[in-house]
């Protein structure tokens, strides 16, 4: 069974807020791989963010990126509630990397409707 890759989340966090987000994305049914390097006190991991290619029709491909781009969002915005900063972005090959800290949230949801 064939997998698009719709983005790698490069993320330098504590272990459980990293844990909370990547809960999140599996909810919305889509598939992590994730492997990490670890720092002091924080991992950086990657997380590489895939759907079926069978599921993948142009409607349900962006009510899916849409879905992931609000979970990214919410996850961000709890983080700042509690005064914590993100350090990390979202990639694709095909698009120009985003800096998690410093886009806003339409500028999030607006990458992932990138062409």
């Amino acid at each position: 069974m064939s997998q698009i890759s719709l983005c790698s989340i490069i993320i330098i966090s504590p272990k459980s807020e990293i844990k909370i987000l990547e809960t999140a994305l599996r909810m919305q049914l889509v598939k992590i791989d994730r492997s990490l390097n670890w720092l002091v006190n924080k991992e950086e991991i990657v997380l590489v963010v895939t759907i079926f290619e069978q599921l993948t029709t142009t409607a349900n491909l962006l009510e899916v990126e849409k879905k992931i781009a609000r979970t990214i969002i919410i996850w961000r915005n709890q983080l700042r509630t509690r005064g914590q900063e993100i350090e990390g972005r979202l990639e694709n090959p095909v698009r120009s990397s985003l800096n998690l800290n410093r886009a806003l949230d339409n500028e999030i949801e607006e990458w992932f409707f990138q062409f």
